[in-house]
């Protein structure tokens, strides 16, 4: 627990559970309910015995029956008959939830603060830099679409400058062979099939102007078996 991990564990166990504005609203509900009830059945009681001629047990008798009498017997099975007409509504427009609550909330929700994240841009992953055999080459280009550029510096890199730096060409080589991903084009849509870091290193190699000419013969799986001490 005196990690980073183990702390941030603590945080989240520390987390009280929050009620509903649906409980919130119950809770205030029956409340004003209860001292309502309350105070009407005090006043009978004290009007019964000082001025009806009832003794205390008889007026507190009648307070018992005011007070039972002013709290609602269908307020339990009125909620419990919303609550599910409400999921049956959601579950019509294909919206199935394991906790009520939450829906409930995030329906009283007036704002949202969220952090900008890859999935609220783009949702791509691209190579923009490439260190190589002391090269620094800047990648230009945009999503996946195979036609891009490789700068250096203010020098824009044919396909020939590029095959001279033997460093750069021996990585690229490596990202376009050692590869499953494959670019798959829909109309404008350019899209990865396999795994995004795969499909970018594929974009970087086809903007390099690079053809594979290598042929997978027999693939090893990387697994813990084949690891020899």
């Amino acid at each position: 627990m005196n990690s980073e991990i183990g702390q941030i564990a603590g945080l989240t166990q520390a987390i009280k559970v929050e009620e509903s504005p649906l409980q919130k609203e119950l809770n205030r509900t029956v409340i004003a309910i209860s001292i309502l009830a309350f105070g009407i059945g005090i006043s009978f009681l004290f009007l019964g015995w000082f001025f009806a001629g009832l003794t205390f047990v008889q007026a507190f008798i009648f307070f018992i029956g005011i007070f039972v009498a002013n709290v609602p017997e269908g307020l339990l099975p009125t909620v419990t008959l919303a609550l599910a007409m409400g999921v049956s509504r959601m579950a019509k427009r294909n919206a199935i939830v394991k906790n009520l609550s939450s829906v409930e909330t995030l329906g009283c929700t007036t704002v949202i603060c969220s952090d900008k994240t890859g999935t609220l841009t783009q949702n791509l992953m691209m190579v923009t830099e490439v260190y190589a055999d002391s090269l620094h080459i800047e990648v230009k280009g945009s999503g996946y679409d195979p036609v891009g550029e490789l700068w250096q510096g203010d020098k824009k890199l044919s396909k020939d400058d590029i095959f001279r730096f033997t460093s750069l060409k021996e990585l690229l080589t490596c990202a376009y062979n050692c590869n499953n991903a494959r670019l798959e084009t829909n109309g404008n849509d350019i899209k990865v099939i396999g795994d995004p870091t795969e499909g970018a290193l594929l974009t970087l190699a086809k903007r390099a102007g690079l053809q594979g000419t290598a042929h997978r013969i027999f693939l090893n799986p990387f697994e813990s078996v084949r690891i020899h001490s």
